[in-house]
């Protein structure tokens, strides 16, 4: 998962037309998870598969999956701002960026 995915998720959501998925995700709480819970409320479950038809981009594991939810639910409870988001997704990428460095170097030797 990277926070970009996550940020682009966020401004997703950000749309009025996805409220109640917004409203899903901030009162979720359930030990299974986001991906595993099965929901038995009708509405939930059409909540839920919205969510990940909108959300889901194919590319996701179960942690990925689990770690990108949890963190717009930390965004949408307020636990973190946007702005935190960026920077900590700017360092994953500076990360990343010196981390295929090191690997070019290694491998050129």
């Amino acid at each position: 998962m990277t926070l970009s995915q996550t940020l682009y998720a966020i401004d997703t959501l950000n749309n009025p037309i996805y409220a109640h998925i917004v409203e899903y995700i901030k009162s979720f709480n359930n030990n299974e998870g986001f991906m595993f819970t099965k929901e038995t409320d009708p509405n939930r479950i059409a909540i839920k598969k919205q969510m990940e038809d909108l959300l889901d981009d194919g590319l996701h594991s179960g942690r990925s999956w689990s770690s990108m939810m949890r963190t717009i639910q930390d965004f949408y409870k307020g636990v973190c701002t946007y702005e935190e988001l960026v920077i900590m997704k700017n360092k994953q990428e500076e990360w990343y960026k010196q981390i295929l460095e090191e690997d070019e170097q290694n491998m050129s030797k």
